[in-house]
């Protein structure tokens, strides 16, 4: 199945595109490119669901899925798998890839329990991958997780007609562990250095202690 931005399908996969006229240009292009993306969306979720991995190569960016899995993580952003994703691809480029990027919506990360009901959906400890199959908080009707990383799906809506499914997912493919190895090693060694996130926390305590006695609306997330 396949919807537009602000609606939801199997996996809450959202497309966010530009708008009709920007790509008409009076030539009739939008269909075009509106079905290119389809295409290649369902491709992409098919041949991964069967374990394809030299399809799913060509039809996604495995650095930019490797960077946005690995920062998911880090952050244990609990809204990473099960609602708040961005991708870009360009329908106008038939052997253009699904990149995962830009990130958003961090800010129930790094242990924020604000709203207090999301304090056990499993980013209050550093242990652990949150996208493990036993995360029951990733996994559940009102929002799972897809099943793009470990194959794991629980659904409520779709084809999948409310039926627990387990598919093939990226971490069943060697070369993109491989990937996500390689950009941790890269990132550690510097954005995500223990000394570089030190500085940036010291930083950013500094920055925020005023508004934490202040009045301003980032006093109520804080």
């Amino acid at each position: 199945g396949f919807d537009t931005y602000d609606t939801n399908i199997d996996q809450r996969f959202e497309v966010e595109y530009p708008e009709k006229e920007d790509i008409e240009d009076g030539k009739g292009k939008w269909s075009e490119v509106f079905n290119a993306i389809e295409n290649k969306i369902n491709k992409f979720e098919e041949e991964l669901a069967k374990g394809n991995f030299s399809e799913v190569q060509k039809l996604i960016d495995y650095t930019s899925w490797a960077d946005w899995f690995i920062i998911t993580e880090f952050a244990k952003n609990i809204d990473g798998y099960r609602a708040s994703n961005l991708f870009v691809y360009d329908g106008s480029k038939p052997n253009a890839k699904i990149e995962a990027r830009p990130l958003w919506d961090q800010e129930l990360s790094f242990n924020n329990q604000c709203p207090s009901y999301y304090a056990d959906y499993g980013s209050n400890s550093t242990s652990g991958l949150l996208i493990d199959k036993s995360n029951s908080a990733v996994y559940n009707n009102d929002a799972s997780a897809p099943f793009w990383f470990t194959g794991k799906y629980k659904g409520d809506r779709g084809k999948y007609n409310g039926s627990d499914q387990t598919f093939k997912g990226l971490l069943d493919d060697p070369c993109f562990v491989a990937e996500v190895q390689a950009r941790w090693a890269k990132h550690v060694s510097g954005a995500l250095s223990q000394a570089t996130m030190t500085a940036k926390v010291t930083e950013y305590k500094s920055d925020l202690g005023d508004i934490a006695t202040s009045g301003t609306p980032m006093n109520r997330e804080l």
